[in-house]
């Protein structure tokens, strides 16, 4: 899964479909999915509550920064249209 657009990577069921990628994908290095498993334990130790905005905020952040390294053709860089098969990159 990855969001084509800002709007469908702010959707509000993003987090819970990421964290379900990351968790089952098998290119997902294991290392990764221990320190995922961790900051969501501190977290609900801790009981973290991010402020209001900031998902979205980090998330348009990170696709400013998508478009940098994968601008799309004939937008200007406003949108990633590469999609990456892991699977040819062993």
């Amino acid at each position: 899964y990855f969001p084509l657009d800002l709007e469908s990577l702010c959707d509000s069921s993003l987090p819970c479909n990421l964290q379900c990628h990351i968790m089952t994908c098998q290119y997902v290095p294991f290392a990764t999915k221990e320190a995922l498993d961790e900051l969501q334990r501190l977290a609900a130790e801790h009981g973290v509550i991010s402020k209001r905005n900031a998902k979205k905020t980090f998330l348009q952040q990170l696709w400013k920064r998508l478009a940098n390294y994968y601008p799309a053709p004939g937008k200007g860089g406003e949108g990633v249209s590469c999609i990456v098969d892991l699977s040819r990159e062993k």
